[in-house]
């Protein structure tokens, strides 16, 4: 049964301590890694069905669409959220926990998202960013009239096979009745393995959110196109959304979820070790592994995140190291948002942190620029709000695209 919470780290409403969340999370660290070793090993020999091709709701056009995101962002903030009992760590560990021998092979370009895919009609296709980059995608559009669509963007170590991106494309396509494009990002998965384009950090990752929308806009029957993305991917379809290019490709906006805004401090906090007995640790240990073996297998050898964009990143673009995280940092360029905008962050996520949504709605409030919004939520989790709170999570997403698109959607009836 699900509780309204309003403490940003709980078990059934028992406010935990830093110390005691964190011995918990190593507890339970152990039953993450089984949970991933044995839901992978079920996605790899199970036969995924092909997706209903008409989808639970009908689209219905002629709606005004939104345009001062920063109220809706305030009333879905005031709103309760009924949530599962927990907290953050163990949200953290288990939203992520079936992506994890996905998330293995990933790193490896052999291996890069050969195994898992998203069911049928998704098929893989190559995009073009808007610098010429080759893309990996997996795409999926409706035949017949014109109709929204959404790009699906992961985060650091993501794929489009992984479940946690997989599940919302899926439910964009087969329930929305949009169609739908969710892409492997520059340096990451099968892409990494078409060129050998480097990570920019969200810059010009958002040129690829903007590709894959473009390639939508071109290639299928979609009116209008929207962009979703988790952590690294919602620093991407920020940076997309401030992009030139963004009223003409992307019209429908963002919805960025655990998305940093300042990509000095996320460095910070991806290479500072934050000490055991603490709830950052797992997943700066995660990331300090992971990140170490994908340089690894790229030939880079021993190498931090930071030295990646020092020594590969910035030169390969040109830049200088301030530049480049300047234009990571969205937080710098919140006037130049002309689409809408939305930020949905946790209270209780220990990754990203809850200070990169407050910069972002101070910086908006600033310039003035009601077209971004942000939602906070006591809990969530870095990246978890579909295992914290399902119905709420899918709810306002679907909401939000609705009302960016300018169209209405009705549930048809089931049959009996």
């Amino acid at each position: 049964m699900s509780v309204a919470v309003d403490t940003s780290s709980t078990t059934v409403g028992r406010p935990l301590s830093a110390k005691a969340e964190s011995v918990r999370g190593l507890l339970l660290l152990p039953v993450a890694l089984l949970v991933g070793v044995v839901y992978g090993l079920w996605r790899l020999v199970r036969r995924a069905r092909p997706l209903a091709t008409s989808a639970r709701y009908a689209i219905e056009g002629g709606r005004q669409r939104m345009t001062d995101v920063a109220a809706y962002a305030a009333a879905r903030e005031a709103e309760p959220m009924h949530a599962r009992p927990g907290y953050g760590t163990k949200d953290f560990l288990m939203v992520y926990a079936p992506d994890l021998i996905p998330s293995v092979l990933d790193i490896r370009p052999r291996f890069s998202n050969r195994f898992f895919s998203c069911p049928p009609p998704f098929r893989r296709v190559t995009i073009e960013s808007l610098d010429g980059t080759p893309i990996s995608a997996e795409v999926a559009a409706h035949e017949g009239e014109s109709r929204p669509g959404i790009v699906v963007v992961h985060g650091v170590f993501g794929s489009s096979g992984q479940r946690i991106y997989g599940d919302q494309a899926i439910r964009a396509f087969a329930d929305w009745g949009f169609n739908v494009a969710i892409v492997d990002l520059r340096g990451w998965s099968r892409s990494a393995t078409l060129s050998s384009t480097p990570m920019s950090g969200s810059w010009r990752e958002g040129e690829d959110v903007l590709g894959a929308a473009r390639w939508l806009l071109e290639n299928t029957a979609t009116s209008t196109v929207g962009a979703i993305g988790y952590s690294l991917g919602g620093a991407s379809v920020l940076s997309a959304a401030a992009h030139d290019r963004a009223p003409e490709l992307l019209k429908s906006g963002v919805l960025s979820e655990s998305g940093f805004v300042d990509a000095r401090e996320v460095v910070k906090i991806i290479e500072r070790n934050p000490g055991l007995l603490t709830r950052e640790h797992i997943a700066y240990r995660l990331f300090t592994i992971s990140f170490g073996e994908k340089f690894r297998c790229e030939g880079r050898g021993r190498m931090s995140i930071s030295e990646y964009f020092e020594q590969v990143s910035a030169p390969y673009y040109g830049l200088s190291i301030d530049e480049l995280y300047d234009l990571d940092s969205v937080v710098n360029r919140v006037d130049r948002i002309r689409v809408p905008a939305l930020q949905l962050h946790a209270e209780d996520d220990w990754v990203v942190g809850v200070d990169h949504a407050r910069q972002l709605r101070s910086a908006a409030a600033r310039a003035g620029n009601r077209l971004v919004g942000v939602c906070v939520k006591p809990r969530g989790s870095h990246c978890a709000f579909a295992r914290v709170a399902p119905r709420w999570r899918d709810g306002i997403a679907r909401e939000y695209f609705a009302a960016t698109s300018g169209v209405e959607l009705r549930e048809r009836a089931q049959p009996d």
